[in-house]
């Protein structure tokens, strides 16, 4: 969910089938008129585009005012050091938080120890750096730096160990 106050709405993001991203927009938060589909699954994305979050985060050269991460499952498996990578954390912009273009390349695609799953994920802009924040199949919340412009993906490890932290234990 996410307040559009030029408009004066909140922006709910949902899926059902995990193909799809929606969206629907409200101005008390309890009667919502659905906006059809933000994002859905494409030669690059394979069968998924789930788990979706907006941000109110412009790309410059990309003339966008919005962000989207999600996570995708491309239908070729990827080469990888722990073998094919199943589930990435791909992104979307927009102009005005409707129409959505799916970017090329993925912002983060598991690495190592990670496993070949990366969900759920977050975007955190910190310290001048733009983070975004996922979890792997290691159970643990790993972070990647991808850049200024988000062309980069540099992997900064595990930001929470779920296998020391009660009471998630393996699962964060």
């Amino acid at each position: 969910a996410v307040w559009i106050e030029g408009e004066g709405k909140l922006f709910l993001y949902f899926h059902g089938e995990n193909s799809i991203t929606r969206y629907a927009t409200s101005e008390d938060g309890i009667h919502f008129t659905y906006g059809g589909t933000a994002v859905s699954r494409d030669a690059t994305t394979g069968g998924e585009t789930s788990y979706a979050r907006v941000f109110e985060q412009a790309v410059p050269r990309l003339g966008s005012r919005y962000l989207m991460v999600f996570m995708d499952n491309p239908t070729a498996a990827l080469p990888g050091p722990t073998g094919p990578v199943s589930r990435r954390i791909r992104w979307a912009v927009s102009p005005d938080a409707r129409t959505w273009t799916i970017q090329p390349e993925p912002l983060v695609t598991p690495q190592g120890d990670e496993g070949p799953n990366a969900s759920g994920p977050f975007f955190l802009r910190w310290q001048d750096r733009n983070l975004v924040i996922y979890h792997a199949a290691d159970g643990n919340m790993h972070a990647v730096d991808v850049g200024e412009n988000f062309d980069q993906e540099i992997h900064l490890g595990v930001v929470h160990d779920s296998m020391t932290a009660a009471p998630d234990l393996g699962r964060s």
